[in-house]
């Protein structure tokens, strides 16, 4: 009963959020005026909140984008690992809210204007307040790739931080979290209590965050490597792995002829619907080609050994290029291929020939 209640608030933030967007959507057609008004960026710090320690220092960054090679470049903020105090929190995304119904944006990877579109993101929830003598601290169960590259970096942070001060801390998660936040937390040993979606907190720690969507960090990248490095397959990399989007959403409908090709030719095909995240990470760190259309399972690439490459397909004009940032990181090799022809053989043509050893990416 408590599901379907929790369910029902859900539903009608999401339909409040639709009426929200096509408001706004409106007011901006008004002109420049309408769009200052609606995204000023002016943020004061809520007095309930309080800076413990700076975890990451700012830092400037520049790469190529894949399709046009023009230079692209950002700025992360430093990060600080903050208490709040009186919080709400939406234990999928981990945005934080206050009593006044605002959200917190350094609680969100995402802009200010994405939270207002698109995230049901204000909680509200100050009903029964958790309080423990231990830290507080929350895992997010959002989507793969993000929750990956942006949630989990900054829990082995705060994790280490702890440990090292000796302190212990209670991991808060979903109740419905994914199987990869549950494989994760199982191989950790970590001892985890289950909220619902929206829960409230007398305190709770968390790393602060820019406004970063699409740009990994590279001590995220770092922390990631180091803490399942026990998993890496110790020998060299030799395996070309195809992830597919056949059991996913967004699957090309060329993708199940072309999987069938490499299959085929060699490829392994990794689903990763169906493998623990334990599994994936042993299977990609022996890749020496990654392949695959547009999608959460190219993050895997952090696996990788460096002299390998990562091939993406994709359907779009590749305004989104979060994989050739993070190839970049990572100092893979780096392709992209367009597919509007949908033409499988050339296509396969294509991926043979930049599989080959001789050829390096950009």
């Amino acid at each position: 009963m408590f599901r379907f209640g929790g369910g029902l608030v859900v539903t009608w933030r999401k339909i409040r959020s639709y009426a929200k967007r096509h408001l706004i959507f409106r007011i901006m057609k008004s002109g420049p005026k309408g769009q200052h008004i609606l995204f000023d960026e002016s943020h004061t710090w809520p007095d309930n909140f309080l800076v413990l320690k700076n975890i990451d220092a700012e830092y400037f960054t520049s790469v190529l984008h894949p399709r046009d090679r023009f230079l692209e470049s950002h700025a992360f903020n430093s990060r600080y690992l903050v208490r709040g105090s009186n919080v709400s929190v939406d234990t999928i995304t981990g945005v934080v809210s206050l009593e006044n119904g605002n959200f917190l944006v350094e609680s969100s990877s995402w802009c200010k204007q994405d939270l207002e579109l698109n995230v049901v993101h204000k909680s509200r929830n100050f009903g029964r307040v958790i309080t423990s003598n231990a830290d507080n601290s929350l895992l997010p169960s959002n989507g793969f790739y993000h929750w990956l590259l942006e949630d989990l970096p900054l829990y082995l942070k705060l994790q280490k931080v702890k440990r090292q001060e000796g302190i212990l801390f209670n991991t808060f998660v979903y109740n419905g979290a994914p199987k990869y936040v549950i494989d994760f937390l199982n191989w950790m040993g970590v001892d985890v209590k289950f909220l619902p979606r929206l829960a409230s907190f007398g305190e709770l720690d968390f790393i602060t965050r820019g406004d970063d969507a699409g740009w990994p960090r590279c001590e995220d990248v770092e922390i990631l490597r180091d803490t399942f490095s026990p998993l890496f397959h110790p020998k060299k990399p030799t395996k070309k792995i195809y992830i597919p989007r056949t059991k996913a959403s967004r699957s090309p409908s060329y993708e199940i002829e072309l999987t069938n090709i490499l299959a085929a030719n060699d490829w392994t095909i990794l689903y990763p619907e169906t493998q623990s995240l334990i599994e994936q990470i042993q299977i990609i760190s022996e890749a020496e080609v990654l392949c695959g259309v547009h999608g959460a399972g190219l993050a895997g690439m952090i696996w990788m050994e460096g002299s390998a490459k990562v091939i993406e397909i994709s359907r779009e004009t590749l305004g989104r290029a979060c994989f050739a940032r993070l190839a970049n990181i990572c100092g893979l090799n780096y392709f992209w291929i367009s597919d509007m022809s949908k033409n499988v053989d050339e296509l396969f043509e294509v991926i043979s020939k930049l599989s080959e050893p001789e050829t390096m990416g950009n």
